[in-house]
């Protein structure tokens, strides 16, 4: 071929697969000029060209186009001629690649390229999570699906590709395999979901523990692995309870043990302990100690039988005392004594009449005795304490004392006789007039003597003065007139003198009385002393005095003279000299005549004593010393002495056994024998006791026992383990039960109770707690059983294959030995009823190995299989199908709208508009059973508002559309008064209103001090300034408000314009006159000039006009206008009448003149 015969290239097209090119009945060729290419065939009238299936001839240009009919899937349509158009179609399932469209060309050829129709390919599928998938996706090709393990298909399990490249119907997923929900073990719980591959946790409540495992998961098929799990009641370990005490209580969880201890014991740690979830113990088990109480002092004048521990204490009084109070008391749980302490209380009378005779019963104490002189009471034991026979003060006996009697003018204070002398004397005087009495000065050595003395002279009035019996050593020291020590006193003195007591007398005398003392405690405070003065109010004296034994009063016998001085005693520790209280003496001198003695140079052999022995000689003068054998004690003086007149003093002394103090027997014991020297006493326990220390103890020589008493403790029998499976409560001490009981879902084998004996030995056996038995269970008809009949455990029922169990799946032996629940039954398997098949219908049986069918209404597809099969556990083999309705081609959403609802049969599909948008077409179309719409789909047009028009003096920007906003601005002086935008909105309205544009305003002027302003504020105007006469315009005269609403330029400022010969200072005009007046000739000269004297008001001024006048030097004075307030001294204004405030001038000031 050459260049006039051009072989088909890209501008001479052959046809392309599946299409061909077709005119009229024509084919464009050249003339009588034959082209061929691929697939092409150029000819003229007399050499026909053809094709495969059509040939097209022309009458001049022929252009010939031919088509790939391999598949059979083209359409051409379309003349041949120049200009014509050839329109290119492919089959459905076809897809056009290339241009649609060829144009004949002048030179008879072709435009464009030969199109090809290509397969449709449906979009590439992604498969979801656990979905498998195989197939192809071209046109009319299958995709089937499948699931991973544990999964089923939801959905369609195959999807063919459509002719229009979409698939007909939806990906569907894979669901996990559900498992039927696990039913939570009672007093449990359980956690986690049913479907595949789940795992599912069983917990217990508190107090429960989980039997069995503690996790099951879902499997493949629907089924759980491993078994159920139960809960089972916590239990805590049985305890040992505590020894010498008690618990009771229960071991389940929540429930408490308490503990009690036996009596004379106390707990220590908690009462009660709570079995705890995790079976555990709260606490630990306490103990118990034996209570102690404190130990108890003994009375004085007595004693205790005391213990600490839980007993009963005893108290007693020293012979001739008497017990006030309760002479037992008890330590308590508390450890604290019952009741309060007893006191021990002396007699307080002794025979009248001083003389011996037959013993007899004293008041409160013992009965007295006499001694060989027959003068004096003794104590009935003849326990001697003094040096002398004479004195018969005993460690375990009391004074017997009189009460003191006083002779006439004296009176009874404190124990004390006083007679109070009105005579006024001095204090030599004083003592002498005491002595002349038998008496002395008043001596207050006690508190309660020295209180009531001062109490009793009180009454003669404040302004008497008494002596007292103080004198002052010459070292300086104060002491009592007979020579003891002051004590704790704090006597002052003046002068050198001190004045004790009255300027009359308190005179002392002392009874006709020989009195034992007992212990006298003296505490002596200060006492104010002046001199030659004592006021009659006491100064309060505090008595603390030492302890003190005081002696009786020595008496000196002589053969013919009898001298009593019962004045003085001297007492032991410390050495002071005391006045005998509660004595009044007359001092009379006795004179006997002596009589005739016959002093013997031997006395008589003294025998010894019984159990005794007595040395010495027995010539006159001698001593015999008396002395008693081991285990005796001497009763009586243990010396005599042979006298002038061959007699020897005194009496015999005896030697009495020694006895031991009187025991008390144990509590719950008793105690036989002997209490005197080498006595035994033996002691036993009643029935139940066991003795505690020794069993017999000895009296000693020295009058104490070899060993303590013993005491009798409660038997205790061992401590016995609960049965398993149960608790035990009581007391293991002597007659203590033990009571027995098992736990709930036992019984008791033995006894209920055993007693402690008093061997130590239990009476019988601890018995055991056996389990219940249930009766043995018969398996239902077509099932069977497993399982024990032993309490708490459980009975399984199960049904052969295509029997079903109705009942309960198991039973538990329960704690009364009965079954929970009924008996099962097994029936036969019925597969239950499927739900309707929705848009569907089906039909079969429902018995066990019974087949169910089923097809769908028309419009809808079967998806799933066409009949189940019922199984031999009731259920069906697969799931029922669904009648899944035919799907609608997916349409598309129109530009600027949306789309929502259905592509189902018989669904439907509404179109919206976006805002600002109208929809054109209809707004719903329905999905037929064909699976086609039934209308196209509509489209949205843009919405548009009306046009605005602008405001007066201003303009404005902007289109029309929905969504577009014109703007408003105002001319230069004017303001927008409005909003600046407006928004076409989507009904096709504008938001907002016109906006207007008003001229600009500025603010108000105000005008300047001592000045004014004219002029408008309106936008251009003027503002005009002028001052008062007098003052002139500082700044520019005009202001123009301008279009931002300002003024142009400052606000000027009027300053005023002084007379000649004035200055300016801080905007006053001043002149200052040298001329010296006096002040009202300077007033009366200012006024003369139309002005006033100065008056510095402001601070600005008057330091202004200090610093001016300074000029003229320090020493130069000017008047200013001040002058005197009418009415008032020292009080200033200004001349014009005004208040001075807070000015601080003097009277000199300036003299000046000055203008306001």
């Amino acid at each position: 071929m050459d260049d006039n015969h051009p072989a088909a290239d890209d501008n001479h097209p052959a046809t392309g697969d599946n299409h061909t090119a077709t005119g009229d009945n024509h084919t464009a060729t050249g003339d009588n000029h034959p082209t061929t290419g691929d697939n092409h065939t150029a000819m003229d009238d007399n050499h026909p060209a053809t094709g495969d299936n059509h040939t097209a001839l022309g009458d001049n240009i022929i252009a010939v186009l031919k088509a790939d009919t391999s598949n059979k899937r083209y359409a051409m349509t379309g003349s041949n001629s120049y200009k014509d158009v050839a329109t290119f179609t492919c089959d459905p399932g076809y897809k056009l690649v290339g241009t649609s469209t060829r144009t004949c060309q002048s030179y008879g050829t072709w435009s464009g390229g030969s199109p090809a129709c290509k397969i449709e390919q449906c979009p590439t599928l992604k498969p979801p999570a656990n979905v498998i998938m195989e197939g192809t996706k071209s046109y009319r090709g299958v995709t089937y699906f499948s699931c991973t393990r544990g999964h089923t298909v939801v959905g369609a399990k195959s999807i063919r590709c459509r002719a229009d490249g979409t698939w007909s119907n939806r990906v569907p997923t894979c669901r996990a395999v559900q498992c039927t929900r696990l039913t939570p073990p009672r007093n449990g719980a359980v956690s986690g979901s049913n479907s595949y591959g789940d795992v599912a946790t069983f917990t217990c409540n508190p107090g429960y523990k989980l039997v069995g495992t503690s996790t099951r998961t879902c499997q493949s098929d629907g089924t759980w692995s491993g078994g159920s799990s139960t809960c089972r009641a916590v239990r805590c370990p049985t305890l040992r309870g505590p020894t010498n005490g008690n618990m009771r209580g229960s071991k389940s969880y929540r429930g408490s043990l308490r503990f009690t201890c036996d009596r004379v014991y106390s707990l220590v740690g908690a009462k009660a302990i709570r079995c705890q979830a995790d079976g555990t113990w709260s606490d630990r088990v306490p103990t118990c100690k034996a209570i102690r109480c404190p130990t108890l002092t003994p009375p004085e004048n007595g004693a205790v039988k005391s213990s600490n521990s839980y007993r009963d204490v005893t108290f007693k009084c020293d012979p001739g005392y008497k017990l006030v109070g309760t002479s037992t008391r008890t330590c308590q749980s508390g450890g604290t004594w019952s009741g309060g302490s007893p006191t021990c209380r002396a007699p307080k009378k002794w025979r009248e009449d001083w003389r011996c005779g037959q013993a007899f019963p004293a008041e409160d104490g013992n009965p007295a005795e006499c001694n060989l002189g027959g003068l004096k009471p003794c104590c009935s034991n003849a326990y001697w304490c003094g040096n002398t026979a004479s004195h018969c003060d005993c460690k375990t006996c009391v004074d017997y004392r009189k009460t003191a009697e006083c002779r006439n003018g004296y009176q009874l204070l404190a124990q004390t006789c006083f007679r109070v002398s009105r005579d006024k004397k001095n204090n030599d005087d004083a003592q002498a007039a005491c002595e002349k009495e038998g008496a002395t000065l008043a001596m207050p050595k006690t508190r309660e003597l020295d209180v009531s003395l001062r109490n009793w002279v009180s009454k003669f009035g404040k302004s008497a003065f008494f002596w007292i019996g103080l004198k002052q050593v010459p070292v300086k020291i104060w002491q009592w007139e007979d020579g003891s020590h002051i004590g704790k006193h704090d006597y002052k003195a003046a002068n050198h003198n001190v004045v004790t007591a009255t300027m009359s007398r308190v005179t002392t005398t002392l009874p006709q009385v020989t009195t034992t003392l007992s212990q006298v405690t003296t505490t002596l405070s200060q006492v104010a002393i002046k001199p030659l003065q004592l006021t009659t109010t006491p100064p309060q004296l505090t008595t603390k005095p030492p302890q003190m034994k005081t002696t009786q009063p020595q008496v000196t016998t002589k053969p013919l003279e009898v001298t009593t001085k019962p004045l003085q005693v001297t007492t032991i520790p410390p050495q002071v000299t005391t006045t005998l209280p509660n004595m009044t003496t007359s001092l009379q001198q006795v004179t006997t005549t002596p009589p005739r003695v016959t002093t013997a140079s031997q006395c008589s052999k003294l025998p010894p004593p019984g159990n005794g022995a007595v040395t010495g000689s027995n010539s006159y003068g001698d001593v015999a010393t008396f002395t008693c054998n081991p285990g005796y004690k001497l009763f009586g003086t243990s010396t005599r002495t042979c006298q002038a007149d061959g007699t020897w003093s005194g009496k015999p002394p005896t030697c009495k056994i020694v006895q031991c103090t009187s025991l008390k027997p144990p509590t719950n014991g008793i105690m036989r024998g002997a209490n005197s020297y080498q006595g035994v006493t033996y002691f036993t326990c009643a029935r139940g006791y066991t003795l505690v220390g020794v069993k017999s103890i000895r009296c000693q020589a020295d009058g104490t026992w070899s060993d303590r008493v013993p005491t009798c403790q409660v038997i205790q029998c061992p401590q016995l383990a609960p049965p398993v499976n149960g608790e035990m409560s009581g007391s293991n001490s002597h007659q203590g039960l033990m009571y027995f009981t098992c736990d709930r879902g036992y019984y008791l084998v033995g006894a209920k109770s055993i007693r402690c004996q008093a061997d130590g030995t239990w009476s019988g056996h601890v018995p055991t707690c056996q389990p219940v038995q249930c009766t043995r269970l018969t398996p239902p008809t077509n099932g069977a059983m497993y399982g024990s009949n032993s309490y708490g455990h459980q009975a399984t029922f199960t049904c052969n294959p295509g029997y079903k169990l109705v009942g309960t799946s198991s039973r538990t032996c329960q704690s009364d030995g009965t079954w929970s629940g009924g008996s099962p039954t097994c029936t036969a398997v019925r597969c239950p009823t499927p739900r309707g098949l929705t848009n569907g219908n089906m039909r079969g049986s429902t018995s066990y190995r019974g087949s169910m069918r089923f097809t769908c209404n028309r419009g809808y597809n079967l998806v799933g299989v066409k009949s189940i099969r019922c199984q031999a556990d009731g259920t069906w083999g697969d799931r029922v199908p669904t009648c899944q309705a035919v799907q609608c081609p997916t349409p598309e959403r129109p530009a600027n709208g949306d789309k929502r609802g259905s592509t189902s049969y018989p669904g439907s599909t509404r179109f919206t508009c976006d805002r600002g948008y109208k929809l054109v077409g209809k707004e719903t179309v329905k999905c037929q059973a064909d699976g086609k719409w039934s209308a196209r789909v509509p489209t949205c047009q843009a919405t548009r508002c009306p046009k605005l028009t602008p405001p007066a003096n201003g303009a404005m920007t902007g289109s029309t559309s929905y969504g577009d906003v014109v703007i408003f601005a105002c001319n230069p002086g004017y303001k927008l008064v409005g909003t600046s935008t407006r928004t076409c909105q989507s009904d096709g309205t504008w938001s907002g209103g016109s906006p207007t544009c008003r001229a600009a305003q500025c603010t108000m002027l105000p005008p300047p001090s001592n000045g004014a302003v004219t002029g408008s504020n309106s936008y251009g105007d003027v503002a005009t300034f002028i001052c008062n006469p007098g003052y002139k315009l500082v700044g520019t005269s005009a202001r123009t408000c301008q279009s931002d609403g300002t003024w142009s330029g400052k606000s000027p400022t009027c300053t005023a314009e002084c007379r000649n010969g004035y200055q300016l200072i801080a905007q006053t005009c001043i002149r200052v006159s040298r001329d010296e007046k006096n002040y009202d000739d300077a007033l009366a000269a200012c006024e003369n000039e139309d002005a006033t004297l100065a008056m510095p008001k402001t601070k600005e001024l008057d330091v202004s006009l200090r610093n001016w006048v300074s000029k003229f030097g320090r020493s130069q004075d000017f008047w200013i206008g001040l002058k005197e307030r009418r009415g008032s001294r020292d009080s200033w204004e200004w001349s014009d009448g005004s208040r001075l405030d807070d000015h601080d001038y003097k009277v000199r000031y300036y003299h000046l003149c000055a203008v306001d």
